[in-house]
């Protein structure tokens, strides 16, 4: 079984760093890299999607 799961950028709400993420279908928001500027905790990740950038 594999877990199905999309790139995606998300936002901290915490230091507002930008960073690449996966999305699995379940909701769940986990940075691709650990090298993303940003320490907070997940949690504090906002995916961004067109409407929210454009």
């Amino acid at each position: 079984m594999t877990d199905e799961r999309e790139r995606s950028v998300a936002i901290c709400e915490g230091c507002e760093a930008v960073c690449t993420v996966w999305v699995t279908n379940d909701g769940d928001v986990m940075p691709v890299s650990s090298t993303s500027n940003c320490e907070c905790p997940a949690s504090a990740l906002r995916v961004l999607d067109a409407e929210t950038v454009g």
